[in-house]
């Protein structure tokens, strides 16, 4: 009865994992954020050219359970990880 108990656990969590897995846009979204956030002057005009420029340096692959951001231009170097519906942005 344990066994079982915790496979179901187990399958409950992969399953909301799958569901919620951030998508492409959502990791354009959080480094574009996380980019205008360090510049403090002029956030709104940093903010403007960053969500195009982020959508030529940054490839999203999506593993069904996670998606990951690399820059393509620091050797895909990763950037962004998305779990459970948030992105972090390192």
């Amino acid at each position: 009865m344990r066994k079982l108990f915790s496979l179901g656990i187990t399958v409950a969590v992969l399953v909301v994992m799958a569901l919620t897995c951030p998508k492409e846009k959502d990791h354009y979204e959080a480094i574009s954020s996380a980019l205008a956030d360090e510049a403090e002057v002029a956030k709104p005009l940093v903010k403007l050219f960053t969500d195009e420029g982020v959508k030529g340096m940054v490839k999203v692959s999506d593993y069904v359970l996670i998606s990951i951001g690399k820059n393509r231009l620091d050797n895909e170097k990763v950037i962004s990880v998305g779990i459970f519906g948030h992105v972090f942005v390192f």
